[in-house]
């Protein structure tokens, strides 16, 4: 499959096809390039347009900046979007960056070296999300929406700027951190994609013991650190915030689905 571009009167309309997404789910899936596409002024129809220009079963995302117009988002609602969450990227303040140091905790952090997968967890460490985007979509079910997660760690290659840190209790693995270089932005930055801790561990330092060796990563690669949550995630909101995270862009979620 392709990237697909639709045109109706004075509107433009791309989509970036996902091949993960696709294999996953079962049916073709893209992400609607906003950035590249064009709302004129007669949209008249439209809806009735995308519904017979997209694939029969498709599965469209969409991440549109909270700047956007309001009739952005609107016009893409009246087109079968539906809106799903509002993500958040947050930032870590350089000050803490560079005043990052180790402290004391009940786990050990170590950076896990390829092909050292013995005794992780990944399904119960996958398992432990539930405000994702995929999640809060009633066409995904549960189990599925759990895989996304299982299925990132288990495929994430350690290499170059992508690094898995892992948390130690007694020899028992209790949580994970996955970082990788972001393409979101020019300046050069890591971003946190993956971080979990086994419920049985959860508010005891693990959690920011994995945060600081993430910290301690980009500050030594002279590199920004970046990571992503929903609103509708509360607790790691306030976490991150509280690690040193400040908010620096949101965006409006929305999906639809096309049988």
């Amino acid at each position: 499959m392709k990237d697909l571009i639709l045109r109706h009167n004075d509107c433009l309309f791309k989509f970036t096809f996902l091949p993960w997404d696709s294999d996953y789910f079962g049916v073709v899936s893209y992400l609607f390039d906003w950035r590249n596409s064009k709302i004129g002024s007669h949209f008249q129809g439209l809806g009735e347009f995308l519904a017979k220009g997209l694939p029969p079963d498709s599965f469209i995302t969409a991440k549109i900046p909270s700047t956007e117009e309001s009739t952005f988002l609107n016009l893409l609602i009246k087109c079968g979007f539906d809106y799903i969450d509002t993500g958040v990227i947050l930032e870590m303040e350089s000050c803490h960056l560079a005043a990052s140091k180790k402290r004391a905790s009940i786990c050990e952090v170590k950076k896990m070296g390829s092909g050292t997968t013995r005794g992780i967890p990944y399904n119960e460490l996958g398992s432990t999300f539930s405000f994702t985007r995929f999640h809060q979509d009633a066409h995904i079910p549960k189990n599925k929406a759990r895989g996304v997660w299982i299925n990132l760690f288990k495929n994430f290659v350690p290499k170059g700027d992508n690094a898995i840190f892992l948390a130690k209790h007694k020899d028992r693995i209790i949580g994970a951190l996955l970082l990788k270089k972001s393409k979101l932005y020019l300046r050069r930055y890591l971003e946190i994609c993956f971080l979990s801790v086994l419920p049985d561990f959860q508010e005891k330092g693990a959690g920011a013991a994995l945060i600081e060796a993430a910290v301690r990563t980009a500050a030594r690669k002279r590199a920004g650190l970046l990571v992503g949550t929903q609103f509708r995630n509360l607790g790691a909101l306030n976490f991150y915030i509280k690690k040193g995270f400040r908010i620096k862009e949101t965006f409006v979620v929305l999906h639809r689905w096309q049988s």
